[in-house]
């Protein structure tokens, strides 16, 4: 009787700790499409780093790389 308690046991633990972590990777892939950017002037207003170089560079949290356009002359 011992042994079935005890094996009760862990397997709950397994699944609790099975469901943390399905629920954290939830709440960064929501997070992550919930910021998703569409363009330079986008990541320069959330306030991101801009690389002043030229073109232009500016890098999100997700170390995505937007490149400023430049027109061909």
């Amino acid at each position: 009787m011992i042994k079935i308690i005890g094996f009760v046991v862990i397997m709950i633990i397994v699944y609790s700790a099975g469901a943390f972590a399905l629920y954290e990777a939830g709440k960064y892939f929501d997070n992550k499409m919930d910021n998703e950017i569409d363009g330079l002037d986008e990541c320069i207003n959330e306030g991101y780093s801009v690389i002043q170089i030229y073109p232009r560079v500016c890098v999100d949290k997700f170390g995505n790389n937007y490149i400023e356009e430049i027109a061909k002359e």
